[in-house]
């Protein structure tokens, strides 16, 4: 004879197993393809943010007293026209925020269409500037970094059986790419307005 409490006991302890087994799958794999969310929240370290956070200010008190100054030109220094685009990507919310920042497969999706369009940018400075070979070689430097970006976005796109540690990393990773690729573009910047402005 048929048991029907039987029955829908073992339909409700295989359905707990099953919300069990997908939430340890959506906790320890964050991009996997069968977490619930496919997302991610980033714990940045704030101390390394907040020098980060000072460095792009100092550079952006800079810079806006060099495109005051130089908005007047005709026609306008394309170096310091372009910067203004290229700043956006550094300015991203998660990049300067000490709280933890929730990922999702879209959000890097975006951060990574940004940082292509930046690249592109800076490619096509290169192309139409008439830059010194040392000014060429700092470009070079940041173009290479963003490449090094683009890497990194698309390996985490990728990594759909990384652990959550190993997600911890990445993220960690990016972040100081990203302030690395910025200080690249800072140093190639400085120089090439410095000797701009040389008579």
């Amino acid at each position: 004879m048929f048991n029907t409490k039987k029955f829908y006991r073992s339909i409700l302890i295989l359905a707990g197993l099953y919300v069990i087994v997908m939430f340890l799958i959506t906790w320890y794999y964050p991009f996997s393809s069968f977490s619930l969310y496919k997302s991610y929240t980033y714990k940045p370290d704030p101390i390394m943010v907040q020098g980060y956070v000072r460095e792009l200010n100092d550079f952006k008190s800079t810079y806006e007293k060099d495109y005051e100054n130089m908005s007047t030109e005709t026609p306008m220094n394309y170096t310091v026209n372009q910067t203004q685009t290229i700043l956006h990507l550094f300015e991203q919310d998660w990049i300067v925020s000490g709280k933890p920042v929730n990922f999702t497969k879209t959000d890097l999706d975006n951060s990574l269409n940004q940082v292509i369009n930046v690249r592109n940018s800076l490619f096509n400075l290169f192309e139409r500037e008439n830059y010194t070979y040392e000014q060429r070689q700092y470009l070079v430097g940041s173009i290479e970094s963003l490449l090094h970006l683009e890497d990194s976005i698309r390996k985490i796109q990728m990594g759909n059986l990384e652990s959550r540690k190993t997600v911890q990393t990445q993220f960690h990773n990016l972040h100081g790419s990203f302030m690395a690729s910025f200080m690249m573009f800072e140093s190639f910047y400085e120089l090439t307005i410095k000797e701009s402005l040389e008579p």
